[in-house]
């Protein structure tokens, strides 16, 4: 695998620009690609929506990857430099109680690439995926850029 998505790859990519109703080769393309997965953390943020995102997600479980004792090492570096971080209590709870903290983690753990929308910001109320990424050296792009990275080309028949 090569890359891991984030929940707001899946409720943008629906909501935005490649709607499961219009364009559905964005996800063929997901789901058949061996170098794309997801972590089961995302899986049920995705659950707890009960929208077309999630009905898809339920015919494509096996897209979402179990966090498992390889990762351990990485959730508690990911988990010190946090506390370590100058972070507000509330922002580091909602980070531990989110998937991006075990979406990091698996990342570092697997030498992936970490696909999100979120940007870098300087910020002490929220913990941003790309600030952590950038302290773990985890490469962060949008899917924009993993789109054109892979060369993929969605074109009409």
């Amino acid at each position: 695998m090569k890359y891991v998505l984030d929940t707001n790859i899946f409720i943008e990519a629906n909501n935005r620009y490649y709607g499961i109703d219009f364009c559905p080769a964005f996800w063929d393309w997901i789901s058949s690609n061996d170098e794309v997965c997801s972590i089961d953390k995302v899986k049920y943020e995705l659950f707890a929506r009960e929208d077309t995102v999630s009905s898809w997600v339920r015919e494509h479980e096996d897209l979402f990857k179990i966090i498992d004792n390889n990762v351990e090492q990485s959730l508690q570096d990911v988990s010190s430099w946090v506390i370590s971080q100058n972070y507000i209590g509330s922002a580091i709870r909602d980070f531990f109680l989110k998937a991006d903290y075990f979406l990091i983690a698996y990342a570092h753990a697997n030498n992936l690439i970490l696909i999100t929308h979120e940007k870098m910001e300087n910020t002490l109320n929220k913990i941003k995926i790309p600030n952590v990424c950038q302290a773990f050296n985890v490469q962060c792009m949008n899917t924009f850029d993993m789109l054109r990275q892979e060369r993929v080309k969605f074109v009409l028949s």
